[in-house]
């Protein structure tokens, strides 16, 4: 099987990030890990987890218990963290499903620390989550990325399927409407006055779709409105490559893990070891830490990746440039940033039916 490419083409990752690390340092008491196969983020995603969490403990001469939930109540909850407190765990990594469950009765558990992957505490909570540290990826920044590299493969009908209504979701879907509008002006400017780059971006709303229903919107979508697909729920890599197989059109993979497929145009590579060691490494140093941690290609958290041969040649430089100004520091990207760019990308809701 062919090899993803990244290297210099994604985050170049400093010595200093790896080099010169004191692993005898410990985390202070017993780490559980919560888990609901169940999720919207499936099996793929608590695997990766699971395997970064295994790695980074193993390398401190640690262990973890994992608990698997059946359910994500706050009852459920409750009765798996009270259970593992009782066995000595005090540092409890949580997924998103259990949000909910968990800003309810995190004040009953004063002397344990909650590390919330994948999600962010929002302003109404922040004064009472003195036991709470939230995770995650810089969603707007991948969506930026993939955004801006699909103008230079000449699609002009993007769509994405959203299916899981969080604020990351949210933050990649806007993260692509700004990279799409970016680059399509880029080559209007490049092309002259004469040459108009319009790109007409449509949002399938499959949240409450079953499996055959996804199918059907992903087939009548490529047939009707789009030439690649965009997505960030992982169950939806296996819908969209089983299509694109017999189509012969493309998607833009979003995953966690070493999933590959000729039918991927590139990859939104996200890298659980590097997203856990950034905050695990911070908390056994003692650092002050603000209740919303968010990590990204600077951070070795998340790459571009592609197989050889998928992209185009002006694709790769635009991605090596934004890259470039990334790691140095002269771009940053965050979903708080308010633009007034001008209008390239027509945003289309396709109402779920």
């Amino acid at each position: 099987m062919k090899k993803l490419i990244k290297g210099f083409l994604c985050c170049i990752i400093c010595f200093s990030l790896f080099g010169c690390k004191d692993i005898t340092k410990k985390i202070e008491g017993e780490v559980a890990y919560l888990v609901y196969y169940q999720s919207e983020y499936g099996e793929n995603y608590h695997e990766a987890v699971s395997n970064a969490l295994s790695s980074y403990m193993e390398n401190h001469e640690q262990s973890y218990v994992e608990y698997q939930l059946t359910d994500t109540s706050t009852q459920t909850f409750v009765k798996t963290v009270e259970l593992a407190m009782h066995k000595g765990s005090n540092v409890f990594i949580v997924p998103y499903s259990f949000f909910n469950a968990l800003i309810e009765v995190h004040e009953n558990y004063p002397d344990v620390q909650f590390v919330l992957l994948d999600s962010s505490i929002g302003d109404e909570y922040l004064e009472n989550v003195d036991n709470i540290l939230s995770i995650s990826f810089n969603t707007y920044e991948m969506g930026y990325l993939a955004g801006s590299l699909i103008p230079f493969e000449n699609y002009r009908k993007v769509g994405f399927l959203q299916s899981i209504h969080n604020q990351l979701e949210e933050n990649y879907i806007q993260g692509i409407i700004d990279g799409l509008n970016d680059s399509a002006k880029m080559l209007e400017d490049q092309a002259g006055s004469t040459s108009e780059v319009k790109i007409n971006f449509t949002i399938y709303d499959i949240a409450d779709q079953k499996v055959d229903k996804r199918k059907e919107t992903i087939a009548e979508g490529y047939q009707k409105n789009v030439d690649v697909f965009l997505y960030m729920d992982s169950s939806l890599f296996d819908l969209l490559d089983e299509y694109t197989d017999k189509s012969g059109y493309r998607f833009v993979g979003y995953c966690a893990n070493d999933r590959e497929s000729e039918n991927v145009l590139f990859y939104s590579k996200l890298n659980y070891s590097m997203l856990l060691e950034n905050l695990l490494d911070r908390m056994i140093n003692d650092e002050e830490l603000d209740h919303n941690l968010v990590f990204g290609m600077k951070d070795g958290a998340h790459t571009i990746e592609y197989l050889p041969n998928t992209i185009h040649k002006a694709t790769e430089r635009q991605l090596i440039t934004l890259t470039s100004k990334i790691n140095e520091g002269q771009l940053e990207l965050s979903a708080k940033e308010v633009s007034n760019k001008p209008n390239h990308v027509n945003v289309v809701h396709q109402e779920n039916r």
